[in-house]
Order: C-alpha cells, then structure tokens, then sequence
C-alpha cells in the first residue's frame, strides 16, 4: 500500500553483499511513506536472525514488514513472528533458495529474489578462459556483470523451486 513501519534483517555487518541488498531495499523505498523502523545483523544464522527479530518486534510490535537480506534467516525470522502471534507480518527476502521459495509457495513469505549462482559460475569460468587464452584482457569486460535475478511470488514459485540452488 505504499506505507508502513518495517525493519530489516541484514547479514554480517560489514559484508559487502548484505550491505549491498539492505542498502539497495532502502533505496527501492525512497519516495513511499514506508518507514525503516530498525534494523539489526541476522549474521546470515537462523539463530541471530531469531533474536534481531524477536529483539526489533519487541522494540516495535506494530511493524508491517521485514525484509531479509537472505533467505537463510527465514526460518529464524518466521520463529520469533509466529512466537509473537504477529502473523499480519509481511516478509520479502532475498535469494531464492529452495526454502524462501518454498515459503513463498506456501503463503509464509510474499517474495523473494531469485539468483542464479550456476550462471555466475560459467561466466567466470568462461572469461577466466577468455583471459588465460589471450583472447581478452581483464579491462575488456564490463566492471558489472548482470548474471539476472527473478523475482518469485506465488505465481512463479514451483518454477522458481525447480531453479533453486
């Protein structure tokens, strides 16, 4: 609806790509009434992510939403909100794990976002070869490499599960 209070479950602080997803959610809010009401390191462990959540919905027991910066903290994030009783919670993630899309498949979590590992992989693979082979040079390619991400409701989550790493 474009407003609301929510928090944010980030990784290990000071990792760079939890860093990059917090910050980019943050970003991608810019403009709404949506509020960051809290965030707090999950350390990518359902255990952390258990206790950053009960932690902030003590602090905040009115929020609308979280957001995970991975799909590992799940579990622990939907512990502390079932624990709660607080079911009216909203939950986007990030990864697009065989669990997040499973979540997402049935109704727990609303979404999250789907890469491909495997794609990334090959890519480096074939321009390490590209490199090695004297065919390019490593200022050849962009600084950037789009390797794709999708994003997985329940509308697409049984073809998100059978791409899932």
């Amino acid at each position: 609806g474009g407003e609301g209070k929510v928090v944010i479950v980030r990784g290990v602080s000071g990792n760079t790509a939890g860093e990059a997803r917090a910050n980019g959610f943050k970003a991608g809010l810019e403009g709404t009434n949506v509020e960051v009401v809290a965030e707090q390191p999950g350390n990518w462990s359902n255990d952390d992510a258990l206790q950053a959540m009960e932690n902030m919905l003590i602090a905040n027991p009115d929020i609308d939403g979280v957001y995970s910066c991975s799909d590992v903290m799940l579990d622990g994030i939907l512990e502390a909100i079932d624990s709660a009783g607080a079911d009216d919670i909203l939950i986007y993630s990030f990864d697009g794990l065989t669990n997040g899309c499973q979540l997402v498949l049935d109704g727990r979590v609303q979404a999250t976002m789907q890469q491909y590992p495997s794609v990334m992989g090959e890519l480096a693979v074939e321009y390490l070869l590209q490199i090695l082979n004297g065919e390019k040079t490593a200022d050849d390619f962009e600084k950037f490499v789009d390797s794709g991400v999708a994003y997985v409701t329940q509308e697409n989550a049984e073809e998100a599960l059978q791409n899932a790493p």
